[in-house]
């Protein structure tokens, strides 16, 4: 191989290792603001056991919100979850969340 061949499959495997030393933080970043349609937001609650409403209040949010153009001409998506107001289930709610990089928020008790 040629020094140019070298030296351009070596910056490849530079590039493409330059995204393990980014934190999650930055890497939900760099994917909230590529993503230019909308923006994805978490929200827990116990809807089946608890019905106060809650879940009517963050749906007519976003409805509200998307109706007058979004934030800054993007869209809201919710992602509803319920918790069952337990615990483990919380957690387990938490983690798909958190590995969800699309999601930029996440709203709930």
């Amino acid at each position: 191989m040629t020094k140019i061949t070298i030296t351009i499959f070596a910056l490849i495997l530079f590039s493409l290792g330059c995204d393990r030393f980014r934190t999650e933080a930055q890497r939900r970043e760099i994917q909230a603001e590529s993503n230019d349609t909308e923006i994805q937001v978490g929200v827990a609650w116990p809807f089946e056991t608890q019905n106060d409403g809650f879940r009517e209040g963050v749906e007519l949010a976003q409805k509200e919100i998307n109706s007058s153009g979004g934030i800054a001409g993007r869209l809201i998506k919710l992602h509803l979850a319920d918790d069952k107001n337990e615990v483990e289930e919380g957690k387990k709610t938490a983690q798909v969340f958190s590995e969800n990089i699309d999601i930029v928020a996440a709203i709930g008790h």
